[in-house]
């Protein structure tokens, strides 16, 4: 995550500052991203979307972030969890045109993500580090497989 966005690794060992992760974002597309976020912060579910990145060097990079936000006994989000795959230079990219991917209809994969999701927590809540291991690899096998499916025409204009 620090290299995708072009972050310290020491700056997100406590948690990633929004901010920070926001700055990173194309500017069409933080205000899509940040309400889908908000949204499942607010509804405590979870979220599947798909952005830009702008690189300080001025170049682009697509990535899909499959995340949920992590509630308080009071119901109060205190942090996000989640996994972003870069998508740049995948067949299904769709280059600097693409738009934040904030309303598209749950698919299978991506119910699987939010699924992949639930699971993660509450394998963590269970401190094994196998099970964990194995989780990861779930998520990762399903982003992949997100990163694999068509780009819908709305990204491409």
């Amino acid at each position: 995550m620090a290299a995708l966005y072009e972050l310290e690794p020491a700056d997100l060992r406590s948690g990633a500052p929004i901010p920070l992760l926001l700055a990173r974002i194309h500017p069409e597309d933080r205000g899509a991203v940040k309400a889908r976020i908000q949204r499942a912060a607010d509804e405590g579910g979870s979220y599947v979307v798909t952005y830009r990145l702008l690189s300080r060097d001025g170049s682009v990079r697509r990535v899909l972030s499959c995340g949920r936000c992590v509630h308080d006994d009071a119901g109060r989000p205190i942090e996000g969890r989640g996994v972003i795959i870069d998508l740049t230079g995948c067949p299904t990219d769709a280059g600097d045109e693409a738009e934040a991917d904030v309303d598209t209809p749950d698919s299978p994969l991506e119910r699987a993500a939010e699924h992949g999701l639930a699971l993660r927590r509450a394998v963590d809540e269970c401190r094994d580090p196998f099970l964990r291991r194995l989780a990861d690899m779930l998520l990762l096998e399903v982003g992949r497989r997100l990163a694999a499916e068509p780009v819908p025409p709305a990204w491409r204009n």
